[in-house]
């Protein structure tokens, strides 16, 4: 009696042993199939992402160049500036001589 005993408590134990493997198998095999969607969709994103840049740099070839002021809440415009032909001088090269400049001063 003693060994049928036994014998039923080590079946119980090896039906919950082959309960938690299906179990376990179950999890891996659900993981490996989240795993294959997950690389799926980074591909598609990453090849998505790729298309989108070179269209944007296709676009941002096609568009004109525009002025952009440091000043804020303006609209973007197109600055055209003249050329102008202005004659500058140094006022101040009388300074950088040291000729007549330092001899006034005692």
């Amino acid at each position: 009696f003693q060994k049928c005993k036994l014998i039923s408590i080590l079946e119980e134990k090896i039906q919950g042993l082959e309960k938690q493997v299906s179990t376990l198998r179950s999890i891996k095999e659900n993981e490996e199939f989240l795993d294959r969607r997950q690389d799926r969709l980074q591909r598609a994103q990453c090849c998505e992402d790729s298309e989108q840049a070179t269209q944007w740099g296709q676009k941002a070839s096609e568009d004109n160049w525009w002025h952009v002021t440091s000043r804020r809440g303006k609209s973007m415009r197109q600055v055209h500036v003249r050329e102008t032909h202005i004659q500058m001088s140094n006022r101040f090269h009388v300074l950088s001589t040291g000729t007549s400049a330092e001899s006034g001063v005692n």
